[in-house]
């Protein structure tokens, strides 16, 4: 075959007009663009197009009103192959003019819309939630499921008993012996409602998986444990979990593992935590599948669980645009799986858990994961894996962000029926010390708060006097009172929260009080030693509430103050009949209010009298004053 190449004859070449079209720069300002035909074009077909589509209404400029302009907007748009398509010109509305501000009235006109479209309900702010008590401020918010806990005890049978420190001993192996329980449904069912009770309370994690594990046949010493449970949540039923703020933005891992703690299957217990910042994020516990052949290998298919558990949050804090640029940090108190997180070598006991090795150690390798040795006393985790000690529990849930409500660590606390009371303190005298004062408890009486006390001058207001003369003083605020307006879960406009009686403020407020006192005051091992109210007195030893924990008490009869709006002055004391104690030790200290008091001059000596008293530890004083007309 004969080509063109070959005879020489070659096709001509096509000459092409060559024809260069400068684009005009992006304009700096309007009145640039104005001036550019490109950009005038531009700006004419943007503004043709708002006026087809009605995009405003002109009105007269209001006055005293600050008016949002306008701004042009100019780019390029190309095409894929880099050449100019046309030129593009936006006008909008200049944002960074407008002042942000949060209007009640205008969000109030939203949801009013909202209703007349569809069927809806404004809960207001979360304060709860699928049995989830909400508390929020600017620092912190609490999670609380406190009133649920309470039905859990009600059903039980369990709401007035003893309350232990742990949830769980020492020593908490459960075997599979020992008689059946007598009712296994009700056990089933308070497992079940104790699991639930665990997304605010992972202290109570270990001890509620440990009798899971016996629903399918249940028996009396699973029955014990789980009793003791109940009488742990009993003590902590303020207790809750507590998210504050914070800029620290590092994921923190703890992980532990209980070797061949199970005695039926000898399989190992592993459990994590993971922090964010201060805050518990994510928290684990559950039996490993297998049967780890050494405690090292225990640990490290804990390890391997912790750091699956802070990748995923990892890609979900990603996915909330919160990406974390520093490695995450694991740590475990077992030195062996810190070693076989980084270190290349396999041993014949590690083999067989090649997966696990290679998942951690990539991404130790990356940068992304640090898996550094913590000391025993430090392991967070050991809450999920085996029963501690009672100091170290307690400082181990602290740690865990357990802590009691807001109301508490701000100088109140929670009543076993969910009313948050408040106290006042006057810790010392006018410029004396606080050290080695004797407390004693204020409580005052209907239709008052603890206001009473310190009204008058400090020469004139029994608070005041017997801090100037050397003891600790706390004055009480009953449920109701101004002091004392709080709840897990109601407000005092719900009518539900008024549905008490008198003698609750026996059953609840009074010793609620005196058990806050003892400590915040450190007086926890001493016992309660007094009352006085009248009403109150006699109820809380028909209830039989002195016979724990009081054999000191000092006793004062209330003081009823009658006015009368008529005129008279004079303040008159009622005659008591004398109350015979249980005790014959406490009966001698009861002390006769049963005289005239006159005017002020006797008030001050009736107070000198109770201070000069013989006194021991604690004792409580308590006035009732009843307005009455003639």
């Amino acid at each position: 075959m004969v080509t063109r190449f070959c005879v020489g004859t070659n096709r001509p070449t096509k000459r092409y007009a060559c024809h260069v079209s400068p684009i005009s720069p992006l304009p700096k300002s309007s009145t640039h663009a104005f001036n550019d035909p490109h950009w005038y074009r531009a700006m004419l077909d943007e503004y043709n197009a708002l006026i087809k589509n009605k995009t405003w209404i002109l009105v007269p400029r209001p006055h005293n009103v600050n008016i949002v302009r306008c701004l042009w907007l100019f780019w390029h748009k190309h095409n894929a192959d880099g050449s100019l398509n046309h030129y593009k010109a936006r006008l909008v509305a200049n944002g960074s003019s407008q002042l942000t501000a949060s209007s009640t009235a205008f969000l109030q006109q939203i949801i009013t819309s909202l209703y007349a479209e569809s069927s809806m309900t404004d809960l207001g702010p979360l304060n709860y939630f699928l049995g989830v008590s909400v508390t929020r401020d600017t620092s912190r918010m609490f999670l609380s499921q406190q009133k649920y806990a309470i039905e859990v005890l009600e059903h039980a049978g369990m709401f007035t008993c003893t309350p232990c420190r742990t949830s769980v001993d020492t020593d908490s192996k459960l075997y599979t012996d020992g008689d059946p329980v007598f009712d296994p449904t009700l056990y089933r069912s308070l497992v079940g409602a104790l699991q639930y009770l665990t997304f605010t309370r992972p202290d109570i994690s270990y001890a509620v998986q440990q009798v899971c594990l016996f629903m399918h046949d249940p028996r009396e010493p699973y029955f014990l444990a789980l009793k003791r449970i109940l009488r742990y949540v009993s003590g902590t039923l303020s207790y809750g979990l507590q998210l504050y703020s914070s800029t620290t933005s590092t994921l923190v891992a703890y992980s532990n593992a209980d070797w061949a703690a199970c005695p039926t299957t000898r399989r190992s217990t592993s459990g994590y935590c993971v922090f964010l910042g201060n805050n518990l994020l994510s928290w684990s516990f559950k039996r490993q599948f297998t049967i780890s052949r050494s405690s090292a290998e225990a640990e490290y298919r804990g390890v391997a669980n912790a750091v699956a558990e802070t990748c995923w949050l990892c890609n979900l804090l990603r996915e909330l645009y919160t990406p974390l640029s520093i490695a995450t940090l694991v740590y475990c108190d077992n030195v062996s799986a810190v070693y076989l997180s980084s270190n290349l070598v396999q041993h014949q006991r590690t083999k067989h858990i090649e997966i696990e090795i290679h998942f951690v150690r990539d991404l130790v390798s990356t940068g992304r994961i640090r898996v550094i040795h913590v000391p025993s006393h430090y392991q967070y985790a050991d809450v999920f894996t085996k029963g501690l000690p009672t100091a170290l529990f307690d400082e181990f849930r602290s740690s865990l962000s357990v802590r009691s409500s807001p109301a508490q660590t701000a100088g109140g606390f929670t009543t076993k029926d969910g009313y948050i009371l408040s106290m006042q303190r006057i810790p010392a005298a006018r410029g004396g010390t606080k050290a080695d004062k004797p407390p004693v408890l204020l409580q005052h009486g209907l239709l008052m708060d603890g206001g009473t006390w310190v009204l008058n001058s400090p020469d004139e207001s029994l608070g005041f006097i017997l801090a100037d003369n050397g003891f600790d003083v706390w004055i009480a605020n009953t449920r109701g009172t101004n002091f004392s307006r709080g709840h897990a879960s109601l407000i005092p406009s719900d009518p539900a929260y008024w549905e008490w009686s008198w003698d609750e403020l026996v059953a609840f407020d009074l010793p609620s009080s005196i058990q806050y006192r003892f400590e915040i005051a450190g007086y926890y091992h001493e016992r309660p030693d007094n009352h006085s109210l009248l009403w109150l007195y006699i109820g809380w030893v028909s209830v039989n509430l002195l016979q724990e924990g009081s054999h000191e008490i000092f006793q004062c009869q209330p003081i009823t103050q009658n006015i009368d709006f008529s005129g008279s002055d004079q303040i008159q004391t009622p005659q008591y009949p004398e109350i015979h104690l249980p005790s014959q030790e406490i009966s001698d200290e009861v002390f006769q209010a049963n005289h005239s008091v006159q005017n002020e001059e006797s008030l001050e000596n009736f107070s000198n009298e109770i201070v000069v008293s013989d006194l021991r530890k604690v004792f409580v004083i308590s006035t009732t004053f009843i307005a009455s007309s003639s």
